[in-house]
């Protein structure tokens, strides 16, 4: 018999069928999920495959926010506006009084001249200030696993990823140094505000708000709009519901179907079985990779090591060390 392998339940039960098991038989079926996502998550981590990539997306970076003057009181957490447009968006955001002494992260936003922030203001009350609020952790897109390659238009440095630890000890050396970012980390999580309803493209756009790792720039202060272009490596979620669709395109999902018979048959004593699904499923691994399989030398970015980090920043801080983008 026959079975197209469009859907998780479509997996399930042409599996099912092979080896002959009852699907009212609550552990088998059990167990045969919790091999089919074994075997679709080995599949998917084992090669740089073009399914398992989003290529070239575009993400904004937003630039600081100085409209209006604030008013930071001692001791509150509440931060007032005059003139100001303060919204969900800058939730995440950092906020100082003009450039200084310290930032403050804001947590809520309760009006367009009203900000809440995560501790109580430690400096002297500042009036009718000016202000730069700044987006310093861009949150990422939701299915986003690991950074592959990135790139800013109009700018022609290399932005170079380095850890958490070494983002934090140049934000505290030069924490308002203004520009676009040239080093960048994944660290923490913020909310990212998907497409609105009218604008959403299905397949493309990711809808509504979702919580999210976060890329922390430096510099943190972005002095313009940029435009970020991302190419990723995705974070493939297990299958659960019957109509989850494996990422694999649809024409080879049946090397889902051929490992998890061969690592039933193996399990339940039938070796023959075993190695002639085996046999199928490393015939199919072979096919693909020949169709699928990134080819380029695309690295994907991994912070250095402190060590290097050391090195190379030498100097980092003099006035050469940047240029606007």
């Amino acid at each position: 018999m026959a079975y197209t392998l469009n859907t998780f339940g479509d997996i399930k039960t042409a599996i099912l069928g092979r080896i002959k098991a009852n699907a009212t038989d609550t552990n088998t079926v059990d167990r045969i999920s919790e091999m089919i996502n074994t075997r679709y998550q080995d599949i998917t981590k084992q090669k740089k495959w073009t399914f398992t990539r989003s290529s070239n997306r575009m993400l904004k970076i937003p630039a600081k926010v100085t409209t209006g003057t604030v008013t930071f009181t001692e001791g509150s957490r509440i931060v007032t506006g005059v003139g100001t447009a303060f919204s969900d968006l800058h939730v995440g955001w950092q906020i100082t009084p003009n450039a200084g002494p310290s930032s403050y992260l804001v947590v809520a936003v309760e009006s367009d001249t009203e900000l809440v922030l995560a501790t109580e203001y430690t400096d002297s009350t500042a009036s009718n200030t000016e202000y730069i609020l700044f987006a310093n952790k861009i949150p990422l897109f939701p299915d986003l696993l690991e950074i592959e390659t990135i790139r800013v238009d109009n700018s022609y440095t290399i932005k170079e990823p380095v850890g958490p630890i070494q983002i934090e000890e140049m934000c505290q050396r030069q924490p308002f140094f203004q520009g676009c970012f040239k080093y960048f980390t994944l660290d923490g999580t913020n909310t990212f505000f998907g497409a609105k309803l009218g604008e959403f493209v299905l397949g493309y756009d990711f809808l509504g708000k979702t919580p999210t790792i976060c890329m922390s720039i430096y510099p943190q202060v972005s002095d313009k709009n940029y435009s970020c272009h991302i190419s990723y490596k995705i974070n493939v979620p297990a299958l659960e519901q019957d109509d989850d669709k494996p990422v694999i395109p649809l024409p080879d999902r049946n090397i889902i179907l051929f490992g998890v018979l061969a690592d039933w048959y193996m399990t339940n004593g039938n070796a023959q079985t075993g190695s002639y699904y085996d046999q199928k499923y490393k015939e199919k691994l072979a096919e693909m990779e020949s169709k699928y399989v990134i080819t380029d030398n695309r690295l994907t970015l991994v912070p250095r090591s402190v060590r290097q980090y050391y090195v190379d920043m030498n100097g980092y801080f003099s006035s050469q060390a940047f240029d606007r983008g």
